[in-house]
């Protein structure tokens, strides 16, 4: 495992920074990050846009705290559930951006739910699915996510927000960026928006 792909400070930088976006507003939104003595995630209750580094407490493959002041968050479950699915994931977001939730209030569930109107969609975000809601917390979240972990970068929450991971942070994030741009041009554009042609999208998915 090489840790200089991820770091705390790191971690700490991108998620104040998305959270001033509005992809985590209030005191929703958790993240973490893979490191040699095991995962670092935000403590539960943290506010995002004024994270700090002794806001990450340390946890093991069970989530039981090992260091750090106060509980991790209490998605630890869903966290720990895409690490042990995908072992070359190194950093994880579980974000509440606003487009994202609207559109999928709007859609089926399954594989690639929201039309795809910009390109960079598909070229940064390695599959995308939308399950039902579930309860934040919920083993029966983390549950799912685990089966689905390894073969989608983004999960998609009805009722609730995102789950993104990459291997690095920058990975991770921007495929909450792509993600939630996409939406909100669907949003923008309506039920008669004009989306990309389903044959560009496989020739896209292929190609990158």
């Amino acid at each position: 495992m090489l840790d200089s792909t991820v770091s705390r400070e790191e971690l700490v930088e991108y998620c104040r920074e998305m959270a001033r976006q509005g992809y985590a507003p209030a005191s929703g939104g958790n993240a973490s990050i893979k490191l040699r003595e095991g995962v670092w995630i935000t403590a539960g209750g943290s506010v995002l846009k004024n994270l700090s580094l002794n806001e990450l407490i340390l946890v093991d493959e069970d989530g039981k705290r090992l260091k750090g002041n106060g509980s991790p968050s209490k998605e630890v479950l869903l966290h720990l559930a895409v690490y042990k699915a995908n072992p070359k994931v190194k950093a994880v977001f579980h974000f509440h951006p606003p487009y994202t939730i609207a559109a999928c209030a709007l859609i089926e569930e399954g594989d690639d739910p929201i039309p795809v109107f910009v390109p960079t969609y598909l070229m940064r975000v390695r599959g995308v699915k939308l399950l039902p809601y579930y309860h934040p917390g919920s083993i029966e979240l983390s549950q799912k996510i685990a089966s689905l972990a390894l073969d989608y970068q983004v999960i998609l929450l009805r009722n609730h927000g995102l789950v993104s991971s990459g291997e690095t942070i920058i990975k991770a994030a921007q495929a909450i960026e792509e993600t939630e741009g996409n939406a909100r041009i669907f949003l923008l554009a309506g039920s008669s928006g004009r989306a990309i042609a389903e044959k560009y999208c496989r020739e896209l998915k292929k190609k990158y």
